[in-house]
């Protein structure tokens, strides 16, 4: 892990490199609505100025929600025309939108969920409007859907049946699977696994559930799992290993970099609220290489003005930056990796393949003696480990 840097100037006027200047291999990507407030200042024009301003603070790309660039009422020359100017905003700033989120939300008839209402009209309206998402996607070069559920639950247990609001999810997704095969598109969707919106008792609400939905899929291999560290969060898990065990699946097509304080989706800054779990996250994403975007989906603290909104913008990527660099000094920390390597002991006795099961190692292991005592005395030096990290993070070390 390097961290990459250009040249800045210090107080001596001597060149210096600041080694936390985002550059576009970072690939550093903000969600539109961590950037405007679309409904206060308006859509296009508002997009076009915070395209710029992203660009100039050094990020790699904007995603955007599908009702955030095109109205619910806009005819095909007014959408052509909008669709049109954002790209010109693009090319011109040297901006990609790697995602374009499906708006499955805003609208009032989703008012009793999208994919799992009882209504099949809302129903196919819903999937009109994924499709919608998928065709822009297209226009603007990106490479993922997400399929947001933020409107399917809430509502009072007898009003829908459970089973059938997963078999109405399941069928709109694999209509939706089968629409980029069949169209040829080379895309992949996401769902975001969320308990905390809009009202808590969300369908498939983690990212176990999530998984194990996709596994009932026609086409498991084009739907992916976007884990939330707010409903990580409130729901007591570790972000980490959440986001390790999509990656392990090879599901992780797409990740939002945010904080959590509370049981609400507040999406605060990345590493504002805990940064001890933003550092394991960071360190985890660079040490396995994870390819994707890193992308920031947060809010400001009362952020007034492209000026504010800039550093606020400068400052999600340079906290990303300082704990990657943090992690390559825990890498290279002689004593840290030296009780890491006594913590993970392996006898090498029984081989590393024992557990890899064939008849004859069950033989072996039906017979096998542990000295458990020897395993019982072995020392864990967890709470030393915890306090060179923290002061590792707190830059004494």
């Amino acid at each position: 892990m390097s961290v990459g840097g250009v040249l800045a100037l210090t107080k001596g006027d001597e060149m210096a490199i600041d080694p936390y200047e985002p550059q576009p291999e970072h690939r550093f990507a903000f969600a539109l609505e961590s950037a405007v407030d679309v409904a206060a200042v308006g859509l296009t024009s508002a997009l076009e100025e915070r395209i710029a301003m992203l660009a100039e603070a050094g990020a790699w790309g904007i995603n955007l929600a599908e009702g955030e660039l095109v109205g619910p009422d806009d005819g095909p020359h007014e959408r052509a025309q909008r669709v049109a100017a954002v790209r010109r905003s693009l090319h011109a700033a040297g901006l990609r939108v790697p995602m374009v989120k499906a708006n499955l939300a805003v609208e009032p008839l989703f008012k009793n969920g999208a994919f799992t209402s009882h209504d099949v009209e809302v129903r196919a309206f819903a999937v009109q409007r994924a499709m919608e998402a998928v065709e822009l996607a297209v226009e603007l070069g990106a490479e993922v859907v997400m399929l947001s559920g933020e409107r399917e639950g809430g509502e009072p247990e007898p009003v829908k049946d459970p089973v059938m609001a997963l078999k109405h999810t399941r069928e709109c997704v694999d209509f939706l699977t089968h629409h980029v095969l069949n169209s040829n598109y080379d895309l992949r969707f996401v769902l975001e696994a969320r308990a905390v919106e809009p009202h808590g008792d969300m369908y498939l609400p983690n990212t176990g559930a999530v998984l194990a939905f996709i596994d009932t899929l026609d086409h498991p291999s084009l739907v992916g799992v976007s884990p939330q560290l707010p409903a990580a969060r409130t729901s007591g898990s570790q972000m980490t290993r959440t986001v390790a065990q999509v990656f392990e699946l090879g599901k992780l097509y797409h990740l939002d970099l945010n904080g959590q304080k509370g049981s609400h989706n507040h999406h605060r800054r990345f590493g504002s609220d805990d940064i001890e779990s933003a550092f394991y996250l960071v360190h985890f994403l660079e040490r396995v290489g994870f390819e994707g975007p890193r992308h920031f989906h947060a809010h400001g603290f009362h952020v007034h003005g492209l000026t504010e909104l800039r550093r606020f913008v400068q400052s999600s990527m340079r906290t990303y930056l300082i704990l990657r660099e943090k992690a390559d000094r825990f890498e290279h920390d002689l004593e840290i990796q030296g009780m890491l390597a006594e913590l993970r002991v392996r006898d090498e006795a029984m081989g590393a393949e024992a557990l890899v099961f064939s008849p004859s190692r069950r033989d072996r292991l039906l017979h096998a003696q542990f000295d458990r005592s020897a395993l019982r005395s072995r020392k864990l030096t967890y709470e030393r480990l915890d306090e060179l990290t923290m002061e590792l993070l707190l830059g004494v070390r």
